[in-house]
């Protein structure tokens, strides 16, 4: 074994990082179906095997010879399929050439062959362009039959002549691919969606890699209402839920198609986002079934008893491939679809594929950090009972007299809508309550205004809760409510707010609380606070609010908060900002905001600048225009916080990394692509666990501590980087990987023996705690298997960590690390402040006047190393207490000594070692990446130039072996303001 994990850390040691990432061709034929796929199909129809059978037998009922194609040179159709000239015929062309070469193909029969060639040579002579109001559409929804058909006829005996494929391609290029390249996110997402599946066999058809990225791209993030998370909601609502049931088929079937075109290519569209795919499905199936199911807006009833043939291919993945079952979508399948159904049995099924399928069959679930509507904004019956005292206020009813009549006193607004002609003021000691969503306060269609002020700029002790503020024209369902979205989004739009509460000063409102309300709808900011203390907002629901009214986009949102103090924002959704963030907090000090959605705003989901002790944590953020969480510096930035339990890779890292891959720019990039190699070679390779993790001392048995070190060493790796790779990428298949790491050790790992067992369980071993803390709150990593890696931390890591934390070499810089990793992961307060106080304690001893430090650079030629093997833990301890206080431990300096000091000392002696003072030969990290990735650390600590300039030929640097501090610097950027 031993010989084994050398072998294996060497070939992944020795792995050429500089080589480019080489593209395997595509799969041909490889749109729905692999020729193996269409084999398979073809042989269960020949045996009369079902469904595929009867599926064949509807097929040949829609198969006529006597077809005729009716091309058109320009092709134009408007809103809702008026003025069609083309369009249709378009469509009805396409399905009847992928149908004549599905058919030729099952039966050998050329006539069937010969058609589909003649309907698609017709069009690729005569097409010339699309117009109107559908132009996209029509060729997002329309093409890809056309495509489908040429890719089997290209790519099996079919005849069909090299001009015609070449005519063919020019239109592709020249007129298909030209009408949807920039997609159209301002529409409804079955849009993009169509488009997403359209662009995915354009580029299989034309072998071009660079379309075909592009829409994987747009399905894992799009803009507007563009791509996966866009259209399907983490409860699994669609974006179409509150339209009617016949377009959210539609953006469902276009997204199941393209992930089973992705999926005959080697993608995995079906695991992205927690099976969103399979949830939205599912969801939709519950409801078409006759259940009931969660929605946020009024969930339509229109076409519910309309059945698409959607379902067969998502309901095969996840049931064959995954193991998840789908009640409701099997039983729309058995008692609507399949019946009547062709191509969606015959391109649903895959050839049998040897899979390991889990042991209980799983199944799908929102994501568990979703907000529902159950329990989120007002809901049907209000959450607390008025005392008896209060006093009721019916529509139509004067709610400004009331409050100004009754000072103190609780006000309880009746069920029914309630219009205001101007804004409510609302009084200090006043409490404004509805009896649930049924109670609409609303501006009059006409009034452009705030919905509720402060009538004081000193307001103190006002609650607000169980009502639902309109800032819309009307509250009613809407044929089409993104078209009246767009109404509201622009500058012409009547500028209207829900709440704001406003003063000249900080602190000058106090204990504002506002719980269980809806704000929807405005074209302002949904509630904006400023200047204030003691702000609650809890289990609310503030979206679709924030459009471009003056002063523009940009500057409304769905919270807007500003010089805030002690203040908490928990439980609560904030999604969907028309122009705006979710959340938008700047100049606060000591907010808290946990367990909130943001997702799917124009801007960001929460958006951070100049803030103090911010904490934020488990909040789900996704699908937002710009950046998930967004810290931005004006001038101080934030100067402390605690985000989630990433201290070591904050989610503001986070973030402006995913930012800089996605625009590709360098050295990111290469990082990046540098790191998903390495994921990629270690998917196959098991885990190396051990019982006992024994190993002993380097200076006594060297060849044993080096081949035992390689267990924990490769594995830890291994989670680490497979972790990290997960969260820049969002590929389930390296969240997989990591969790897999991670588990092995934490189920088989009890202890740790001789020398220096306690020392490399601690400095390798961070690696995995590193891991964990990417994958903590993910869906991959369950809670079950999150408690097992805490006990295990606690039994083991966090043991071997304190024991060494008080020695007075590396072995306590090490100690500390890990220490704090583990406190970090364990939310150990006592811990933390420990580890502080034992990195403060001895600083100055351990670093001399002169930058040197003595326990390390007295051991003979390695001193260089040494020095380098304290100072890379001890800065990583440095930024896990700058993360998880707010104090900074980097500046910290007496009588001219400081971290810095002895950074620089190592710098210059590891560049100038004839010069070393210690000893003659000293050994260096030349061509080994140390000190690099520890300078290009600090580089962005301390803005040195020096420090740029010496890590610049060697970007992007990784560091993957032995032990785990400053492994990616590259793609872990550290800034202190």
């Amino acid at each position: 074994m031993k010989r084994t994990l050398a072998y294996l850390l060497f070939l992944l040691l020795s792995f050429n990082l500089s080589a480019q990432l080489h593209r395997k061709p595509f799969t041909h034929p490889g749109m729905l179906q692999s020729r193996e796929d269409m084999e398979y199909m073809k042989q269960q129809i020949l045996s009369g095997e079902q469904p595929w059978a009867a599926a064949f037998e509807n097929l040949k009922t829609e198969t006529l010879l006597d077809f005729t194609p009716q091309p058109f040179t320009h092709v134009s159709m408007g809103a809702y399929g008026v003025n069609n000239s083309g369009s249709r015929e378009f469509d009805t062309d396409g399905k009847a050439a992928c149908n004549h070469a599905l058919m030729g193909y099952i039966t050998g029969d050329k006539a069937n062959t010969d058609k589909a060639i003649e309907i698609i040579n017709a069009w690729s002579y005569r097409l010339w362009d699309f117009d109107a109001n559908n132009a996209k559409l029509t060729v997002g929804l329309s093409a890809p039959y056309f495509l489908n058909a040429a890719e089997i006829l290209k790519h099996t005996n079919s005849g069909w002549a090299k001009k015609d494929q070449e005519q063919f391609s020019r239109l592709v290029l020249t007129v298909l691919y030209p009408t949807i390249q920039d997609f159209f996110p301002e529409a409804n997402g079955n849009w993009d969606a169509s488009m997403i599946y359209t662009m995915l066999c354009m580029g299989i058809y034309l072998d071009n890699y660079e379309l075909f990225d592009r829409a994987v791209d747009r399905f894992h993030r799009g803009i507007g209402h563009s791509g996966i998370t866009k259209y399907i909601y983490p409860t699994g609502q669609c974006q179409e839920t509150t339209r009617d049931w016949d377009h959210v088929q539609l953006g469902l079937g276009e997204f199941a198609k393209a992930a089973q075109v992705a999926w005959t290519q080697g993608v995995d569209f079906y695991s992205v986002a927690g099976n969103r795919l399979g949830l939205g499905i599912e969801y939709t199936a519950r409801f078409l079934s006759g259940e009931a199911v969660p929605v946020f807006g009024m969930g339509s009833q229109r076409e519910k008893d309309h059945r698409c043939d959607i379902y067969e291919s998502v309901y095969y993945h996840y049931t064959t491939v995954k193991g998840i079952e789908m009640p409701y979508t099997r039983q729309i399948i058995e008692k609507a679809t399949r019946p009547q159904s062709s191509t969606g049995i015959l391109t649903a099924c895959r050839a049998p594929q040897t899979n390991t399928l889990p042991a209980e069959q799983l199944t799908l679930l929102p994501d568990p950090k979703a907000k529902l509507p159950e329990a989120t904004g007002a809901l049907k019956q209000p959450t607390v009972t008025p005392p008896n005292d209060a006093i009721f206020v019916k529509p139509g009813k004067s709610i400004q007299k009331a409050i100004d009549s009754h000072p103190g006193k609780w006000i309880v607004l009746a069920k029914g809508v309630h219009v205001l002609k101007q804004a409510l003021r609302l009084e200090s000691h006043t409490t404004l309550s509805g009896q649930g969503k049924e109670t609409i306060l609303m501006l009059s269609p006409e009034i452009e205004d705030e919905t509720i002020v402060n009538a004081s700029k000193y307001m103190h002790d006002v609650t607000i809760r169980d009502l639902l503020i309109e800032g819309a024209k009307e509250n009613a369902p809407y044929f089409d409510p993104q078209y009246e979205r767009q109404k509201r989004a622009y500058t012409q739009a009547k500028s209207r707010g829900g709440i704001l509460f406003s003063a000249d000063y900080d602190n000058q409102m106090k204990n504002i609380r506002l719980e269980n309300l809806t704000v929807q709808g405005c074209t302002k900011s949904g509630v904006s606070i400023r200047g204030a203390a003691g702000v609650k907002v809890l289990n609310c629901d503030f979206s679709d609010n924030g459009g471009s009214v003056v002063p523009g986009a940009g500057f409304h949102h769905n919270l807007h908060l500003t010089h805030l103090s002690d203040s908490e924002i928990a439980n609560s959704r904030f999604d969907d900002s028309l122009f705006g963030s979710g959340i938008d907090l700047s100049f606060g000090n000591n907010v808290a905001i946990v367990a909130n959605e943001a997702a799917r705003n124009k801007l960001s989901g929460i958006r951070c600048t100049e803030n103090k002790d911010i904490r934020l944590q488990n909040n789900l953020t996704e699908g937002n225009d710009a950046h998930e969480i967004a810290f931005e510096r004006l001038i101080a930035g934030f100067t402390s916080g605690i985000f989630g339990n990433h201290a070591m890779h904050p989610c503001r890292q986070i973030e402006f990394v995913k930012q800089q891959i996605k625009a590709a720019n360098e050295p990111y990039f290469s990082a990046y692509r540098q790191l998903i190699q390495y994921a990629d070679s270690i998917r196959n390779v098991s885990h190396h666990a051990l019982v006992d993790f024994s190993v002993p001392g380097f200076y006594i048995q060297p060849d044993e501590h080096r081949n035992n070190s390689l267990a924990i060493q490769y594995d830890a790796f291994g989670a680490y980087c497979s972790a990290l790779a997960y969260v820049l990428s969002g590929e389930k298949k390296y969240g997989d990987k990591a969790a897999y790491f991670l588990n092995a050790w934490s189920s088989v790992n009890k202890k740790y023996s001789e020398h220096d067992g306690v020392l490399v369980m601690t400095y390798s071993g961070a690696g995995f705690l590193m891991a964990a803390e990417l994958m903590s709150d993910t869906e991959i990593w369950t809670n079950e298997d999150s408690k097992a890696f805490e006990k295990w931390v606690r039994q083991v890591y966090q043991k071997a960590a304190n024991e060494i934390r008080v020695h007075k070499n590396n072995w306590a810089d090490w100690g500390r690390f890990g220490s704090l990793l583990a406190a970090s992961f364990l939310d150990d307060k006592n811990e933390i402040t420990e580890n502080r106080r034992l990195i403060q304690s001895d600083l100055f001893e351990k670093i001399s006047p002169d930058g040197s430090m003595p326990e390390e650079t007295h051991r003979g030629n390695n001193g260089i190393w040494y020095t380098y093997f304290s100072l890379a833990p001890m800065t990583a301890a440095a930024w896990l207490v700058y993360n998880l206080t707010g104090e900074d431990l980097f500046n910290l300096e007496q009588e001219g000594v400081s971290m810095k000091k002895a950074l620089d000392y190592l710098a210059y002696y590891n560049q100038h070692p004839a010069e070393w003072p210690w000893c003659e030969n000293s050994n260096t990290g030349a061509g080994d990446m140390w000190p690099e990735n520890l300078l290009e650390a600090m580089a962005g600590i301390y803005q040195d130039a020096n420090y740029v300039e010496y890590v610049k030929s060697s970007q992007p640097v990784i560091y993957p072996k032995h032990h785990f501090a400053w492994v990616f610097p590259t793609l872990m950027p550290l800034l202190l303001k």
